[in-house]
């Protein structure tokens, strides 16, 4: 009876143990937008005034860090009737150029009430920081009528369950 006391122990220590306050999943609902996601820690915002794709746009950054990863959604607002894919085509070039990005795999991914289009992937690679420490990145362009956004995770090494769990928790009106 002692040996399973202990075993009974020992179970309800690591499972306690993988409760652990790093990744304290909380949802955010964007207010522009209507778009809900999870963010594993509490995101700080900014607002930039950006020129992507000859648009001058108002770009809003949520982001925080957990563990050794950070975790981004930046987004903005087209005029009206201007196309999202070129403008999603040319973030994504950049991101993946300041990134010094290698080893680059895109994998199809739709997200349900995201409008579907060549732009709607998974992006995985290898990079380097501005002070040339390397990461590994993990990116996610979508666009829903005039919105466009990106969802990111960079991390000094893959974080594959936490991006899984990061990019599954946005949900679109």
């Amino acid at each position: 009876m002692p040996n399973l006391s202990l075993a009974a122990l020992l179970l309800l220590t690591s499972a306690l143990g993988g409760c652990s306050p790093t990744f304290n999943w909380r949802e955010v609902r964007l207010e522009q937008s209507a778009v809900a996601l999870l963010f594993p820690c509490k995101p700080d915002s900014q607002v930039r005034q950006v020129q992507l794709d000859g648009q001058a746009l108002s770009m809003t950054l949520l982001g925080c860090s957990a563990g050794d990863a950070n975790f981004a959604l930046t987004y903005a607002k087209l005029a009206e009737g201007g196309s999202p894919d070129p403008v999603l085509a040319r973030w994504r070039e950049l991101t993946l150029g300041n990134l010094g990005a290698q080893d680059i795999r895109d994998l199809p991914y739709p997200l349900p009430g995201a409008r579907s289009g060549p732009q709607s992937i998974r992006v995985g690679a290898a990079g380097r920081r501005p002070d040339g420490s390397s990461l590994v990145a993990q990116a996610f362009w979508f666009t829903q009528d005039h919105w466009i956004y990106q969802a990111s995770v960079l991390a000094e090494r893959p974080r594959s369950a936490e991006a899984d769990t990061f990019f599954a928790g946005i949900r679109l009106p």
